[in-house]
């Protein structure tokens, strides 16, 4: 995205490492347009589910993106559930995260997608940005552009097309992306 490219955007990232910039703007942006979901303590909350997964896990990513939230995890993916309406466990399962998910499906399949977990990291960072509108009984712009999708999926040294040919595959074959 073109705010990317100032000078206080790499300020930005200094000042919120080791958690992306592009997270902190998902949730104080999108989610706490969610009744119920708290700006300061809801994030913090948040945050520390993730951030202890990611550590117990041995998550080796430079940067905690929207695409390392771990949706597998019940305590993580609870504490975001909480605050949308009913079903949307069932499209974590069949759609972002999971064993028996879709994304899961074409990693396994797709050796050069499974070596980065693509499909999954595409898939969780369109949630992140996505989910909060399913609340929002506003008409208007829903969910996240290619290039915000992108930039909240690649790691530093990871090559952009990886992610965009995953999310190529997941808007055809994904039964809840639109």
């Amino acid at each position: 995205p073109a705010e990317t490219q100032e000078s206080k955007y790499f300020q930005r990232l200094v000042q919120a490492y080791p958690i992306h910039p592009e997270v902190f703007d998902r949730l104080y942006e999108d989610w706490t347009t969610i009744d119920g979901f708290q700006r300061t303590r809801g994030v913090l909350k948040l945050m520390a589910k993730v951030i202890y997964r990611l550590w117990k896990d041995n998550n080796k990513d430079l940067l905690i993106l929207p695409a390392s939230l771990p949706l597998y995890d019940g305590s993580s993916r609870n504490e975001l559930t909480y605050y949308l309406p009913a079903g949307w466990d069932a499209v974590l399962d069949k759609d972002v995260d999971g064993d028996r998910a879709e994304t899961t499906e074409l990693e396994n399949k797709e050796p050069r997608f499974g070596a980065v977990n693509a499909a999954r990291r595409v898939a969780r960072t369109i949630f992140l940005g996505s989910a909060p509108s399913s609340v929002d009984a506003k008409a208007g712009n829903r969910g996240l552009d290619r290039a915000h999708i992108l930039l909240g999926c690649v790691q530093p040294g990871q090559t952009l097309s990886t992610y965009s040919d995953a999310l190529s595959r997941l808007s055809d074959l994904l039964h809840y992306l639109n």
